[in-house]
């Protein structure tokens, strides 16, 4: 009985063991990983998780860089001091950020000298969130989403002078739900903020197909209208 018994001890423990082993193997960490070159950059984005944290070191990231892993989140060791930049061209393809992914935060970079800086032109990224990033100098958009429930928030978007052909701060084509706030956008050429509008020179255009999206607690001068105008609450609902 005490052999049997001893022996019958030894099977359950066995058994939890191997329970054990084949449970910590399914689990999945979170990664972070921190890159310090547009090479470095490339490889984390194609390489992330679910969960992953890439984090830029300060410095210039010239290029084109793709976000296609959901969950991912991208941010500057230092707020603004990871600096992506393009090549200045006027084409679709000198993005900052091209996202196809949901779930993907973005947050303390500078973004300069591109087509688009934050750039969904897929309508498959879906609740990103984007904030606290600067974003100067682009030929078209700063961000531009086509997905539902994005987040932009506490964003300075703007142009200097020699950039003056550019056009919307942030453009939402044909996204619903989403939530643009407390950004400051200045000499913009074209629309501060569009919602799937013509370029009307004002702060916030908006008209379908892009629905129920609020816009709330926005700065912004555009050119041809030197006044501050301040968005206390803009909400379409079509």
């Amino acid at each position: 009985m005490c052999l049997a018994y001893l022996n019958l001890r030894r099977c359950f423990i066995c058994l939890d063991a191997v329970g054990f082993f084949a449970l910590g193997s399914s689990i999945s960490l979170a990664a972070t990983w921190t890159v310090g070159s547009a090479a470095e950059l490339s490889s984390a984005l194609a390489a992330a998780k679910s969960g992953d944290v890439v984090v830029l070191k300060d410095g210039v990231y010239t290029g084109n860089f793709k976000v296609g892993n959901n969950g991912t989140t991208i941010r500057a060791q230092n707020r603004h001091a990871a600096i992506l930049r393009g090549t200045g061209a006027r084409e679709k393809a000198n993005f900052g950020l091209s996202v196809s992914a949901s779930q993907v935060t973005i947050e303390d970079l500078r973004f300069e000298n591109h087509y688009g800086a934050v750039w969904d032109n897929s309508g498959s990224a879906r609740e990103v969130t984007v904030r606290n990033n600067l974003i100067v100098n682009f030929n078209y958009d700063g961000v531009r989403m086509r997905g539902d429930n994005w987040q932009v928030y506490n964003n300075v978007i703007g142009l200097s002078q020699q950039w003056k052909s550019g056009g919307h701060g942030i453009s939402i084509l044909t996204g619903n739900h989403n939530k643009v706030y407390d950004n400051i956008l200045y000499a913009i050429s074209g629309d501060g903020i569009q919602a799937y509008g013509p370029e009307t020179g004002g702060c916030i255009t908006i008209r379908p197909p892009a629905t129920d999206n609020l816009f709330q607690g926005n700065m912004c001068v555009v050119s041809g209208d030197k006044r501050l105008l301040q968005n206390s609450s803009c909400q379409a609902i079509q």
